[in-house]
């Protein structure tokens, strides 16, 4: 079988990974101890729902550049051509990515305002993922960034 399971850590920190056969999109929630530092991906991911119907989005590093995760959707992103838009709407923030215009994938969710788990943390690209991914998405730094090899879970 070909090794294609990376398992990266939630945005913000949290106490646990996301394990995602890249092959097939299958994504599980693990305990942070079930996979060793060493092969944890660079990368990050958010959950809205966990459960049987697991409702993420995940971001990760690979040697061709940054790969996203958008539930069960594999989208690479192009600088340029994709567009990422927040629209707030008291308590609930709806996230959206477009592929040149064209709406590829929707997410509603809680938002996510105050202070994150560090006391560092305290704007809102520091505690919300989304908001932090459209605000990087047509930076060419973050493609270089997230250009690395993949470290896969055993």
């Amino acid at each position: 079988m070909e090794r294609d399971i990376v398992a990266l850590r939630q945005f913000g920190g949290g106490v646990k990974l996301l394990k995602i056969e890249l092959s097939r999109g299958m994504r599980e929630l693990v305990a942070i101890d079930e996979v060793a530092k060493h092969k944890i991906a660079f990368g990050t991911f958010e959950c809205e729902q966990p459960g049987p119907v697991l409702k993420s989005v995940a971001l990760i590093a690979t040697p061709a550049g940054p790969l996203v995760y958008l539930d069960d959707l594999r989208y690479v992103p192009e600088i340029y051509k994709t567009k990422i838009e927040i629209k707030d709407d008291g308590n609930i923030s709806n996230f959206q990515i477009f592929h040149d215009g064209q709406l590829i994938f929707g997410l509603f969710f809680d938002a996510k305002f105050g202070i994150g788990l560090h006391p560092y943390n305290q704007t809102r690209e520091d505690i919300d993922f989304y908001f932090w991914l459209s605000k990087n998405i047509d930076d060419p730094g973050f493609y270089k960034a997230y250009t690395r090899d993949l470290p896969y879970v055993d």
